[in-house]
């Protein structure tokens, strides 16, 4: 058995370990086992037998990034981001964004105006038109469009409240 056998499988076990701990792309695995000092050539090898094992797969990594973060009420944009920061290359980032929020039923407007509906009870002691200044604002931030911004914040402060219809309902 030679030396490169040895380190193969010092870091095949190293690499299997850190995949079993949690998920990780081809890239941010390789990243991180290069940053600890493993050979770049064993560190290739080993993440392709990984690969063909499945035990490594950036598809359905980042498939699950992006569920997790259009359930967190990310924009689309900024959940591609996050996916592609996680080392899974821009278009697939962006075409599981699709797909998390296809599943959901939901789209960009939809999203947005879930984000405005929990961030405006932060601002219920503002007036009107600081309100919406705030609001969007903040949903500028996280990366919504001003199209679905200007829908959602329609939604959320131009449509009556329950207040609003009780205090119009009595007599």
């Amino acid at each position: 058995m030679s030396a490169d056998d040895d380190e193969y499988k010092r870091v095949y076990s190293r690499a299997l370990a850190m995949v079993a701990a949690r998920a990780r792309s081809t890239s941010g695995l390789r990243k991180k086992l290069i940053d600890k000092g493993e050979s770049p050539a064993i560190v290739d090898r080993v993440i392709a037998r990984l690969v063909e094992q499945r035990f490594v797969d950036d598809r359905a990594f980042a498939a699950a990034k992006a569920r997790s973060a259009v359930a967190k009420g990310r924009s689309s944009r900024r959940a591609a981001m996050e996916v592609a920061h996680a080392g899974v290359d821009r278009a697939v980032a962006k075409a599981v964004v699709e797909e998390a929020l296809d599943e959901r039923g939901e789209d960009e407007i939809a999203l947005c105006t879930r984000a405005a509906q929990k961030k405006v009870r932060s601002y219920a002691s503002l007036d009107r038109a600081e309100r919406r200044r705030k609001l969007y604002g903040f949903l500028a931030r996280q990366g919504f469009s001003s199209d679905a911004i200007k829908k959602a914040l329609a939604k959320v402060l131009d449509a009556p409240s329950a207040d609003d219809e009780e205090i119009e309902s009595d007599p």
